[in-house]
């Protein structure tokens, strides 16, 4: 599970401040939870993504739309890959792109995206956010029980939806421990 964003703006710590708090709640889940928390995704994130079947990204969102989580299945970016030289232009999908080609990783992937409200510098989220990360919480323990479940189809034939139709490895296979990344 990796958490990102900026922990200094507000809501915009909403994911690090989620996926730090559910070491113990997904602990109820039966299946072993690695946590990477970073204040934006990177690509030396690709080869974490080579010893794990999940990977749930969560970050703040700000928009209009007032659906106060969304959840997403993320599929690889499609070639040829093409990265601008900012570290701001690395997206989920490139990620997912890169742990393929690089490493051949085929995890599952959702990112869950809570509404942030406020993104002023603080470093203390808003009440709304706060409402909308119990409700992130909620989904990540959800997203991870179908997993574990094997409702999500993992470890068989991957979805129709993912256009390199590849399968993807099981939620019960064991997993290397990823490292902690510092702020």
């Amino acid at each position: 599970m990796v958490g990102y964003g900026n922990t200094v703006r507000g809501d915009d710590g909403l994911g690090p401040c989620i996926v730090a708090g559910l070491q113990d709640v997904v602990a109820s889940c039966a299946v072993e939870v690695h946590t990477v928390v970073v204040p934006q995704l990177d690509v030396t994130l690709a080869a974490e993504l080579t010893a794990v079947p999940l990977v749930i990204f969560v970050d703040a969102r700000e928009d209009a739309d007032e659906e106060a989580v969304k959840v997403q299945r993320v599929f690889p970016a499609a070639l040829p890959l093409t990265l601008r030289h900012t570290s701001h232009s690395v997206g989920i999908p490139d990620l997912l792109r890169m742990a393929l080609e690089w490493f051949g990783a085929r995890p599952v992937c959702y990112a869950v995206l809570p509404k942030g409200y406020a993104f002023a510098f603080s470093e203390r989220l808003s009440p709304n956010a706060r409402r909308t990360a119990r409700q992130a919480r909620s989904k990540i323990v959800e997203i991870i029980r179908a997993c574990r479940s094997g409702s999500l189809g993992i470890g068989r034939t991957a979805s129709i939806e993912n256009p390199d139709r590849t399968p993807a490895r099981s939620c019960r296979s064991p997993a290397r421990s990823t490292r902690p990344r510092g702020r």
